[in-house]
């Protein structure tokens, strides 16, 4: 039924199947995207099915290799920023109400007011609304994250990350910017190549990873060098704006970083004692963001993929102590992830071998073709969980009759029985039918799935083919004594016939998008915007004014980014917060608590005078003050004097949380409060410190 030719040699039946796996696997020893569902419905109908595309969408050579990007890396990017989307989400879930609706800390009409650019969150401010939006944003960011529909849902997520930092601002750091304008490059590129449903199910496989050549496994184009552009003007931009002697002279900006209490984490105040290794700190800091990317382009081939990954490996390590010692949020992590898509072939073709052993199981699993959705739902498990099973379909009961019909009229059959295996049809028991040796015969449609293993010879059948699957996986193995509990095998038993029915909806086997190809209008639009950031990077580095077009551009796609991280210098100025208030029945309180409000888990100690009113003094750990990193940079942004019309919003949010919605009796309301930031100035090295400053931002009457 198949005979596969390689090298003058010929392969027949279930062993070409493998010979042919093996060849699409590469010498990398990852799977093939080509799937069984996607072989059944287009190639036996309409012959093979072309997946080539121009060769100048994969480069070649030594530019390929320093500007483009590895599949595998794009993919692995795309599951990660997937997962820290999703963590994103759930974390501003929480504080939905306090941030976004309409009698939020930042009203949704006064936001509107203010913003230069569209949100949809703009349209209502009401929690049903919100809720809404928020369940779209999740479910766009998980089809992204298997690579379903990959552009489309990639497109989607960074449409509603840009809605969500365009409805406050007040709550973002420089890690939003930097996750959204990575992404807004992502879109552009084919992160949907490798492990992904559309490379399964779709026929979005590129021809990259049916060949073993190193330069081929990139993909070149405008998108990858404005991909490594953008990560390249972050850290350039980050660094020359440093221009205080903490960076330059003295080395001391870590000093200063470090005696941030609002930041501050118990290894940076362990940090503080050691002076020595927080210059040395500061100083590999301002170099490796000056020079740390020309690591990813040496035109040097022989070291190119060992250099890159320490390149990257480098930004991880400087982002994780940065994150150690400073609560910066998502800021830890988003640079680290963003830096994946930049790990070289030689990542993965020696260095992950090398630590992760190969499965000593290799199965081929033998599925019934007639069962709808199996071959969708086992093409899925094996791109993500299952690269070390081969999948072939049984023969149906058609290909036993015309095995029968052709026994009956040739004269040769017994000539080819060396190559082929023989059974008892079940529709005439006195003809024996041949078919070539490996392939397996669905005696009935029950007889739905067999898992071989080939190392043992071991046949399991049915549910157990399944768990045996699972076992061998490095994710799945924890379900399995879930799945031998006998309920759940029942329970599981009845409901397959439905969750296949339902894979093969969604996920149909008939192509739905196109191979991986260069267009020159894309390629153009993607060189205008990336002209767009340039202009806006050194518009606001040497002070000239940014044109209007490119303002226009820049703020409808928020490609808009100043990346003045701790620059000039880090801040010396800084303190703690304290909401002294006074409820109806005259009790004073500590507005600023752990209530969900506005605080976190470290509030200020209160001692009661003489006089009986309250004294405050500050917390053991300033930095957990704050319940989240939104939290922190909306509150350190009230702190700042040109902010200051964002004190009256969010002290009558204080005034409606504490008295409406009944969490209070009566004589237990909020009457009136203060918002007092204690500030203290750092001092140089070994000099000593000052008293602080009790400084009232705010006075609020509720009634």
């Amino acid at each position: 039924w198949i005979s596969i030719d390689t090298n003058s040699k010929s392969s027949f039946g279930a062993q070409g199947c493998r010979s042919m796996l093996r060849s699409a696997k590469g010498y990398d020893g990852s799977p093939s995207t080509s799937s069984p569902a996607h072989s059944n419905s287009k190639m036996g109908r309409r012959g093979s099915l072309s997946t080539s595309s121009s060769s100048s969408s994969n480069g070649s050579g030594l530019v390929s290799m320093l500007f483009g990007l590895d599949y595998r890396s794009l993919a692995m990017y795309r599951v990660c920023v997937s997962i820290l989307l999703l963590l994103d989400l759930w974390v501003r879930s929480r504080y939905l109400h306090e941030h976004y609706s309409g009698l939020a800390t930042w009203p949704s009409h006064l936001a509107a007011d203010e913003a230069a650019s569209f949100s949809l969150h703009f349209i209502s401010g009401e929690m049903p609304f919100l809720y809404a939006l928020w369940i779209m944003n999740a479910i766009f960011v998980f089809f992204m994250l298997i690579g379903y529909r990959t552009r489309l849902f990639t497109f989607l997520s960074w449409m509603m990350l840009a809605s969500l930092h365009t409805r406050n601002g007040y709550v973002l750091n420089g890690g939003d910017d930097f996750l959204r304008c990575m992404l807004f490059w992502a879109m552009w590129l084919p992160l949907g190549a490798r492990y992904s449903v559309d490379s399964t199910l779709l026929g979005n496989t590129p021809p990259a990873q049916l060949t073993s050549q190193t330069s081929s496994k990139y993909y070149l184009s405008v998108a990858t060098v404005a991909a490594m552009g953008q990560f390249a003007l972050i850290y350039y931009f980050t660094a020359v704006l440093k221009t205080g002697p903490e960076w330059t002279l003295d080395y001391t900006a870590v000093y200063y970083a470090v005696y941030l209490d609002q930041f501050a984490t118990r290894w940076a105040i362990l940090m503080r004692g050691f002076p020595a290794l927080m210059k040395l700190l500061t100083l590999v800091t301002i170099y490796f963001e000056y020079y740390g990317t020309l690591l990813f382009i040496l035109p040097f081939p022989s070291v190119h993929g060992p250099l890159r990954t320490l390149g990257v490996l480098g930004f991880v390590a400087m982002h994780a102590g940065f994150g150690t010692c400073l609560e910066l949020g998502f800021f830890m992590y988003i640079p680290s992830v963003c830096a994946t898509m930049f790990l070289p072939a030689w990542f993965w073709d020696t260095l992950v071998p090398s630590i992760l052993r190969r499965p000593k199981s290799v199965f081929t699993v033998h599925y019934n073709p007639k069962v709808t959705g199996l071959d969708q739902a086992l093409s899925i498990l094996r791109t993500f969980f299952l690269n070390n099973t081969s999948l072939l379909p049984m023969a149906t009961q058609e290909e036993e009759n015309q095995a029968a019909h052709d026994q009956t009229s040739s004269s040769s059959s017994s000539s080819s029985s060396s190559s082929s295996s023989s059974f008892i049809s079940n529709r005439d028991p006195s003809i024996t039918i041949s078919l070539p040796r490996g392939v397996h015969v669905a005696q009935d449609d029950s007889e739905w799935i067999e898992v071989i293993e080939e190392h043992t010879g071991q046949r399991y059948l049915g549910f157990d083919g399944v768990v045996q699957l699972f076992r061998s996986s490095r994710v799945l193995f924890v379900l399995v004594p879930v799945m031998c509990a006998d309920f759940l095998r029942h329970a599981l038993t009845l409901l397959a016939p439905f969750f296949l029915s339902a894979a093969h909806k969604v996920f149909p086997s008939a192509p739905m998008v196109g191979p991986t190809k260069r267009s020159r209008a894309k390629e153009a639009g993607v060189l205008f915007f990336f002209l767009v950031v340039l202009t806006w990077n050194f518009a606001s580095y040497y002070q000239f004014p940014i044109p209007d077009t490119v303002r226009f551009v820049g703020l409808t796609t928020r490609l808009d980014q100043w990346w003045g991280m701790f620059a000039p210098a880090p801040a010396k100025v800084d303190g703690w917060m304290y909401y002294p208030g006074i409820l109806a029945d005259g009790t004073y309180v500590n507005v600023f608590e752990g209530r969900g409000v506005s605080g976190g888990r470290g509030d200020a100690k209160v001692h009661i005078k003489e006089d009986g009113t309250p004294e405050y003094s500050k917390p053991d750990l300033v930095s957990h003050q704050f319940a989240t990193q939104r939290w922190r940079k909306y509150l350190m942004n009230i702190q700042i004097g040109s902010l200051h019309y964002l004190r009256l919003p969010y002290g009558q949010y204080l005034c409606r949380e504490w008295n409406f919605y009944d969490k209070f009796p009566p004589n237990k309301h909020l009457k009136s409060y203060k918002i007092v930031y204690v500030t203290q100035i750092t001092p140089e090295p070994d000099q000593p410190w000052e008293e602080p400053e009790h400084v009232t931002l705010w006075e609020h009457v509720c009634f």
